[in-house]
């Protein structure tokens, strides 16, 4: 899917926005949520292995923003807040996670403007 698509760009350009909109220089992609046939490769690295990674690394907290996802559902609230939270613990490190757009009415608007324009 990787390499049939935009996807990865534009989650990478995404991120990058998002840190520089928060001034920070150092800042990874990792991925969670892994779908379809486990034998085919999936995007790396894992949210979990990424933890593992920045705790090594001496890291002491680590902030997760669900860039790929814009509402609080299964793959968020497991895969991050459990799944994810649970790897920070058993590495040491603080976890936090930023909230989903949801139904933010800045985010409806938007959304409301873009199909308008359509």
């Amino acid at each position: 899917m990787a390499n049939a698509s935009p996807y990865v760009k534009e989650l990478e350009r995404t991120a990058g926005l998002v840190a520089a909109k928060f001034r920070k220089a150092t800042w990874r992609l990792a991925y969670s949520s892994r779908s379809g046939n486990t034998r085919d490769p999936w995007l790396e690295p894992d949210v979990s292995d990424a933890i593992r990674e920045e705790a090594a690394k001496g890291n002491s907290s680590v902030l997760l923003i669900p860039i790929g996802f814009i509402a609080d559902h299964v793959e968020v609230l497991y895969d991050l807040d459990v799944e994810a939270r649970q790897t920070a613990a058993q590495v040491g490190v603080s976890f936090y996670r930023a909230q989903t757009v949801g139904n933010h009415p800045l985010f409806a608007r938007m959304m409301s403007d873009v199909v308008l324009a359509g």
